[in-house]
């Protein structure tokens, strides 16, 4: 089965919002470069949900999007070097775009297995409406990304963020600015348009590449929904432990 096969809204819904969480590192303010990439993701998702014309409660979104990576030492180390971040500026923005292309990835793939399960129906109204009925996905999702080598993507957008630092720095201080609106106004924004052509140039060039990659997404494919069967199966009848906190 072709990746393609996943509608334009999806993969258009996946080309910005990786942009978009990737900008998110890039915000040099500790504690809030989490709270962007958390309202940021979080609003893929919905916006996934949307195009199928469903509607998961918070608590649904939270589980496919809740930060696995932690605070713990990086948000330790973000308070620590603060004070001193002008003496290390370039230092620093080096850690920062390397994480800039992780966390791109992350997203990436995560959206790619929502947009599948989706499309297959794994996900649907009926899976909403039964309380443990998104855990299977959201426990297929964590195992295939744990068993699979990213590297494929994580070139791709290695090769763009680094050729565009620039461009993501600043689009990373609009995002802050939108953020900072939006929790100001309690009013929906719209995050980015066709008109910021810079930034959509990366959107483009990343489109163009990871859309290419048609045996890796469809080996991606192909193990996470054999993965998913085996979870249902392994899960069926049992309570499932995974929280959402």
């Amino acid at each position: 089965m072709s990746p393609t096969v996943l509608s334009r809204d999806a993969q258009r819904t996946l080309d910005q919002y990786s942009v978009l969480s990737g900008l998110c590192p890039l915000i040099p303010v500790p504690f809030l470069d989490d709270l962007v990439e958390h309202f940021v993701t979080r609003r893929m998702v919905t916006q996934m949900f949307a195009d199928h014309e469903l509607s998961p409660s918070s608590k649904q979104i939270a589980t496919l999007t809740r930060n696995r990576h932690g605070c713990s030492i990086g948000c330790l180390f973000a308070i620590a070097v603060y004070p001193i971040k002008k003496v290390f500026k370039k230092i620093l923005f080096i850690f920062a775009i390397r994480s800039s292309i992780n966390v791109a990835s992350v997203w990436f793939h995560r959206g790619y297995l929502i947009a599948v399960a989706l499309r297959d129906g794994q996900i649907d109204q009926t899976t909403l409406n039964e309380p443990n009925g998104i855990w299977p996905v959201a426990l297929a999702i964590e195992e295939t990304l744990i068993e699979t080598d990213t590297g494929p993507i994580l070139r791709i957008i290695t090769s763009i963020f680094t050729g565009s630092h620039d461009i993501l720095k600043s689009a990373s201080k609009k995002l802050r600015r939108l953020f900072k609106k939006e929790r100001r106004t309690h009013t929906p924004v719209k995050l980015y348009s066709g008109d910021e052509s810079e930034f959509q140039d990366v959107v483009s060039e990343l489109a163009d590449r990871v859309w290419a990659e048609d045996r890796y997404l469809v080996s991606l494919e192909s193990q996470f929904l054999a993965i998913l069967a085996q979870t249902h199966t392994r899960i069926h009848g049992e309570n499932n432990p995974i929280s959402t906190h």
